[in-house]
């Protein structure tokens, strides 16, 4: 599957901002970039979420793709971030019983501060054995569900 993904990045940021400072009373910690990792699943630098760390840490290379959410019961990834809805992995409450797709990224445009008013995207590629029972169901069963594989709608999508 090849997909040309438009992406509104400073929608996404203001968003993130106005959200972060409406939600600042009941967690005074809350910054933008935080809850976008929430949303995401993963910080800007693709380091996941970790108990106890509210700022980005920077990325690893190679990057930590090795993680699962086993003990984690949606405190420190929410079920409704992205990364879990499309690709979870073991813990409480995931559901992993399809076959895994390989996936890949490339983002295309300029970066927000160089244009802000530039489109922007991803070039997404993902490998399959079968786009039906595979990219169709994820894309179409767990995305938009407030059930499967985990409680909580995909914010990001």
């Amino acid at each position: 599957v090849f997909r040309r993904l438009a992406q509104d990045v400073k929608a996404f940021h203001d968003f993130c901002e106005a959200e972060a400072a409406r939600l600042r009373p009941q967690w005074p910690d809350m910054s933008a970039s935080w809850l976008a990792a929430l949303i995401v699943g993963r910080w800007p630098s693709g380091a996941p979420l970790r108990q106890g760390i509210s700022a980005d840490p920077g990325s690893t290379i190679p990057p930590d793709n090795s993680f699962t959410f086993h003990g984690d019961e949606g405190h420190t990834c929410p079920f409704g971030a992205h990364i879990r809805k499309v690709n979870p992995r073991k813990g409480a409450g995931d559901v992993v019983d399809v076959p895994r797709m390989l996936r890949r990224g490339i983002p295309f445009g300029p970066r927000l501060k160089d244009e802000p008013a530039a489109e922007r995207g991803l070039l997404f590629l993902a490998y399959q054995s079968s786009i039906q029972n595979t990219f169709e169901f994820v894309t179409v069963q767990w995305m938009n569900s407030d059930r499967r594989p985990g409680p909580g709608d995909d914010v990001l999508i």
